[in-house]
């Protein structure tokens, strides 16, 4: 009976993450057929175990000291696909200042991009984020997505938050 139980929920769970990550890709999709009027952003970060500088294949006495790195990805979809990184030191990485820096410069980039290319800046914003308070749902990080839309930068912005331990875009 617990085995049956735990299958119907995890079988719930599965099912709520499908539509939550269909929903995502019809936002993403948009972006893509309308890119002058949707954006669709994804952003999330690594932590510095997977990027800490020198990696060995055997520890040596001589260099015990390893740069703690973190990596932060900023993925814009569309017409104008790009893809930035931030490499983020131990002593800024996480947080709501390392999220709105990093997504704020590859704003102003693909802004260029955009003009560049002849394209209008799309007003409706679709930003897919990692399930954290620590890094993007707190009110550092609203109130920055507020200001974007109260300067203008967009007419509406739409924030998305995919399950926990499902935030990652694996059709980039």
């Amino acid at each position: 009976v617990e085995r049956d139980h735990v299958r119907k929920e995890r079988s719930e769970h599965l099912a709520f993450q499908r539509t939550m990550r269909r929903q995502y890709y019809a936002r993403r999709e948009l972006s893509m057929t309308e890119p002058e009027t949707y954006l669709s952003t994804i952003a999330d970060g690594m932590d510095q175990a997977k990027v800490r500088v020198p990696r060995m294949g055997r520890e040596s006495k001589a260099i015990t000291k390893q740069m703690d790195l973190g990596l932060e990805g900023v993925l814009f979809h569309g017409l104008l696909k790009r893809m930035e990184f931030y490499l983020v030191p131990h002593t800024f990485k996480g947080g709501s200042n390392v999220t709105i820096h990093c997504l704020n410069e590859s704003l102003k980039r693909m802004q260029k991009a955009y003009a560049d290319a002849g394209l209008r800046w799309p007003k409706t914003w679709f930003l897919q984020l990692d399930n954290t308070t620590k890094e993007n749902k707190n009110q550092f990080v609203l109130a920055w997505l507020q200001l974007l839309v109260y300067t203008n930068v967009f007419d509406e912005i739409y924030v998305s938050f995919l399950p926990v331990c499902h935030t990652h875009e694996a059709q980039c």
